[in-house]
């Protein structure tokens, strides 16, 4: 009896190692997506957790392109119903 209770009691903290490990990678993941700085150590543990995932990553957030807004009217943009109660606006960047 006390053989299994020490038993799930190393299960649940394995899991609960588990669980903070993939929040820490989806963290990380989110941060880096969008371009934020993430200290090293941080990028590589995600990379060491799933390279795949830390590969979309970084693709991802050199494809971050930032504009100068300053002097747009934003009034004038059409906007457009993305689904689910949210709203957002048109730009057509074709030249």
């Amino acid at each position: 009896m006390e053989l299994d209770k020490r038993c799930i009691k190393s299960q649940e903290e394995a899991q609960a190692k588990f669980a903070k490990e993939q929040m820490k990678a989806i963290s990380v993941f989110r941060s880096m997506s969008n371009g934020d700085v993430v200290p090293s150590a941080d990028e590589s543990k995600l990379m060491e957790y799933d390279p795949k995932l830390y590969q979309v990553a970084q693709a991802q957030s050199s494809s971050i392109i930032e504009i100068d807004s300053a002097g747009i009217d934003f009034s004038t943009f059409q906007t457009m119903n993305l689904g689910g109660g949210v709203t957002g606006a048109y730009i057509d960047l074709s030249c």
